[in-house]
């Protein structure tokens, strides 16, 4: 079973059952953008890239030591699909982080669909940047 996999049978477990387990660490953030992409987006996958990498799981709220399934927003396939674009370096100069992000994806869970974002680290010579 994949990490993704395990971390979702989790977080399942965890909804279900009205229980908490940690789940985000230095490689798992959970984003809820329901209500659309906000400054979190970046700030989490800016700090994966310059670290050592990490997922973004969006369709999870947690608040209060308690998991709330909201689900995958379609509308926000554009602003995934500029996300590698949404990065500067030290200097100040746009860049495009393409090869940091593989294809997002979305994931069957509980009758819906969550969305993953993968966030590979940066080459150490292209550490450390910024997001706009």
């Amino acid at each position: 079973m994949h990490t993704i996999d395990k971390i979702l049978t989790q977080l399942e477990a965890c909804i279900k059952y009205n229980q908490y387990e940690t789940i985000e660490t230095d490689k798992v953030e959970l984003k809820d953008f329901s209500g659309g992409v906000s400054a979190e987006l970046y700030k989490s996958a800016c700090a994966f890239l310059n670290t050592g990498g990490g997922l973004i799981i969006i369709g999870i709220r947690e608040k209060e030591k308690r998991y709330t399934f909201t689900g995958y927003n379609p509308q926000l396939e554009d602003a995934l699909r500029e996300l590698p674009k949404q990065f500067r370096n030290q200097q100040n100069q746009p860049l495009d982080l393409t090869m940091s992000f593989p294809t997002p994806e979305l994931k069957d869970f509980m009758g819906g669909k969550v969305g993953v974002v993968y966030v590979e680290k940066l080459p150490e010579e292209q550490k450390y940047v910024l997001s706009t």
